[in-house]
């Protein structure tokens, strides 16, 4: 038995030796001890799934505008350049308008025997143009410039305020950018419409014309007048609020440019989302990970943050035996320290006159094989 003992701890010493002298060539090769890899991180994994989904919705989003958009700087070229002809083929027209409307309302003043009349349909006319202004709002550039300040900043947006604030801003920009998006195609429909306005008009002052013309006897003067009245305020609205043509050019643009911020406001907006719900999914995720597989979780902490240094321990711990097979502890290799006590061998120190066999029990010095 104490012959297996010693063998074994021959052969432990052995391999004790071996493995310093290969610890010490690594040390003289300059290699440290070996190190793991950085332990993966599944949340970064996450964070780039996540941001992935974001950038799909994007994609998604923007399919829906991307040719609507292109169409739209070829239309906003084309617009400018029609409105500019007619508006320049309208204007003479529409100043001779203006010039038979005047003369004709004067006519009819003098037909109509009562000025009482006259007055008390000017006092109607003006009390439902104040109606009608109120209601009419929407001549000039369609496009309101404090419905195109678009805030794509979430950085203060929490996941447990997502649709409290997020998707309800997502809701409003797309709102507004949707009423540039038909104030643009309105806007591109201008100069055809204005045609057919100026052409309106003049049918609205020949009839006009012509129920002066007409027998006085079978003609209201009332009606006609008040027509003529119309007629001079339609005439005066052809331009439907612009100015001149650098207003409607004015408006062409900053509306195209209103409609396409809002794009890639909500574009980026609702990639923006669709990370934070990713990312508050993968935390219901991880819950339930944890819920689930606690211990296993315990584990992968440890041998993420202190199995590696455990590991290092042991390797400096064969590292420190000394050249001539003494370590710092004060044990030889041949099972015994330098006190004779037992290092684990199967030895265990006398009482100074001997080693005593464990097997034979002998002291004197000798040790009986067995």
């Amino acid at each position: 038995m104490l012959l297996v003992r010693i063998t074994s701890a021959l052969t432990e010493g052995t391999l004790m030796d071996t493995e310093n002298d290969v610890g010490r060539e690594d040390e003289r090769n300059g290699k440290s001890a070996p190190k793991d890899d950085p332990a993966c991180d599944p949340q970064q994994i996450d964070d780039v799934q996540c941001r992935m989904r974001g950038i799909a919705k994007q994609a998604e989003y923007n399919a829906q505008f991307k040719d609507l958009l292109v169409k739209a700087k070829a239309d906003y070229e084309q617009a400018r350049q029609d409105y500019r002809q007619k508006r320049h083929d309208s204007q003479l027209k529409v100043q001779d308008l203006r010039h038979q409307v005047k003369q004709l309302t004067e006519r009819l003043r003098c037909k109509i025997e009562q000025e009482k009349v006259v007055r008390c349909i000017d006092k109607a006319f003006l009390q439902v143009v104040e109606e009608l202004d109120a209601c009419q709002k929407g001549d000039g550039c369609c496009c309101r410039e404090d419905e195109c300040q678009f805030d794509t900043d979430v950085s203060g947006v929490t996941q447990d305020k997502l649709d409290e604030e997020l998707v309800k801003r997502i809701s409003k920009y797309q709102q507004w950018t949707d009423a540039a998006q038909a104030c643009f195609t309105r806007l591109v429909g201008e100069p055809a419409a204005l045609e057919v306005r100026v052409a309106a008009r003049k049918a609205d002052i020949d009839g006009i014309s012509a129920a002066l013309m007409a027998d006085p006897a079978t003609t209201d003067l009332k009606t006609v007048y008040a027509k003529a009245l119309v007629a001079d305020r339609e005439v005066r609205r052809v331009w439907n609020g612009f100015d001149d043509i650098g207003d409607f050019v004015d408006c062409l643009c900053s509306t195209l440019n209103c409609w396409t911020n809002g794009c890639k406001a909500v574009s980026e907006l609702t990639g923006a989302r669709a990370v934070l719900e990713c990312k508050l999914e993968a935390g219901r995720d991880r819950c339930i990970r944890l819920e689930t597989k606690t211990v296993e979780e315990i584990l992968v902490i440890y041998d993420k943050n202190w199995a590696k240094d455990h590991r290092q321990g042991e390797w400096d711990r064969h590292t420190k035996h000394d050249h001539d097979g003494h370590d710092h502890d004060g044990h030889d290799h041949d099972g015994y320290d330098h006190n004779g006590r037992d290092c684990g061998c199967g030895r265990r120190s006398g009482d100074g006159n001997g080693a005593v066999d464990e097997v034979s029990g002998s002291n004197d010095g000798e040790s009986s094989l067995a």
